[in-house]
C-alpha cells in the first residue's frame, strides 16, 4: 500500500523536492553575494583609510553606509 501511495504521490514528492533544492540554492546564493558585497565594502573602506587618510567611520561614512552597520564593518577591519 505504500509504495502504491508513492506512486500516486510521486509528481508531488518530485515537485516539494524541486522547490526544496531551489530554495536552497537561491538561499546560498544570496549568501555568497552578500559575502561579496561586505568583502567588496572592507575593500573601499580600506583603501579610503590608507589612500585619504581617513578613519574608518569617515570612510564608512565617504561611501554611505548606514551608521547602523559601521560596527559590523568595524569588526571585519
Amino acid at each position: 500500500m505504500c509504495e502504491a501511495l508513492c506512486e500516486l504521490m510521486k509528481d508531488e514528492i518530485e515537485a516539494e523536492v524541486k522547490n526544496a533544492v531551489h530554495k536552497a540554492v537561491e538561499t546560498c546564493m544570496e549568501e555568497g553575494r552578500a559575502k561579496g558585497r561586505a568583502e567588496e565594502r572592507i575593500q573601499s573602506i580600506r583603501s579610503l583609510m590608507k589612500n585619504f587618510k581617513l578613519s574608518a567611520e569617515q570612510a564608512m561614512e565617504s561611501i554611505d553606509i548606514p551608521k547602523s552597520e559601521n560596527e559590523k564593518y568595524l569588526k571585519m577591519l
